[in-house]
């Protein structure tokens, strides 16, 4: 059995990859540090130790995006993760607009159909999963299980280890009628509450409005909806690459109306979007 590497070899072996490829990513730093026993504060030292001798830190999600770039053959794609509010002010001179990406069948769309859209679309994960992650990390042992009106989940879901099930309601809601249950009938459960703009996600012009919020009066946010994904839109989508976006912020929901217009609902979108407002209002200001 071969003896483990000592610490100060790690680091110089990692230091002199870095410099020669004048980059590291932080899978490359924390697969060979997370093997020893390095604390939080001294691989937060190493991560200044590698920035002071001028090696980029790249992220996992933006290295992966710069290899699915070059095996699509485009080489005018710029990736950025971090912080929102730290690169906004990078916005109009690097990126001309940032289009959403919390809806995966659209997502999705892009990939195959107009590629040359990917530099444009965040990075940031679904609502899916951010949920399910923290659900995982306050219950180590929970079965994760997402219901909602978007069958596009399921596909996303496969590659989500964060997702063990996926369920439309109108699934759930056939469930219900086979146990007899009444939804009305049964006591409300209190949740945790979050923005009313987080929860007025599922509808066509939440998204860009909880972004709003959120940024305030230190960026001027101009938003630009694409309320349903048909081919003009996707269209219309490519048109603002090739000459020029009139806002900063693409919301593109392919279900019109927003996710409550999606294929596993068990109401009208109208009615639906009217008790998502309703349900919003009740959360924190």
């Amino acid at each position: 059995m071969a003896a483990q590497p000592d610490k100060k070899t790690v680091i110089k072996d990692l230091l002199e990859l870095g410099k020669s490829k004048g980059q590291l990513s932080t899978k490359e730093i924390l697969d060979a540090l997370g093997e020893l026993d390095f604390d939080p504060e001294q691989i937060e030292k190493f991560y200044d130790t590698l920035e002071t001798q001028g090696v980029e830190i790249v992220e996992d999600a933006v290295e992966a995006a710069r290899e699915n770039a070059k095996l699509n053959g485009l080489d005018n794609c710029e990736f950025i993760a971090g912080d929102v509010l730290k690169v906004l002010d990078e916005v109009p001179e690097k990126h001309p607009f940032l289009a959403t990406s919390c809806c995966p069948a659209y997502v999705e769309a892009v990939r195959r159909h107009a590629p040359e859209l990917l530099p444009h679309v965040s990075e940031t994960a679904t609502p899916m999963h951010y949920t399910a992650e923290i659900a995982r990390e306050r219950h180590p042992e929970t079965v994760t299980v997402f219901i909602g009106p978007c069958v596009a989940k399921r596909q996303e879901g496969l590659h989500d280890e964060m997702v063990d099930y996926v369920l439309t309601f109108e699934e759930v809601g056939a469930l219900f009628n086979a146990r007899g249950i009444v939804v009305e009938e049964c006591e409300e459960h209190e949740l945790e509450r979050p923005s009313n703009e987080a929860r007025g996600y599922a509808i066509a012009g939440g998204v860009s409005a909880a972004v709003e919020k959120l940024v305030g009066d230190r960026f001027e946010v101009r938003p630009v909806a694409i309320n349903g994904l048909s081919p003009q839109g996707l269209k219309k989508l490519q048109s603002f690459v090739k000459g020029g976006c009139p806002g900063n912020l693409v919301e593109v929901m392919t279900c019109v109306g927003g996710c409550v217009g999606g294929a596993g609902v068990v109401m009208p979108a109208a009615k639906g979007a009217k008790a998502v407002e309703n349900f919003a209002t009740k959360g924190k200001v």
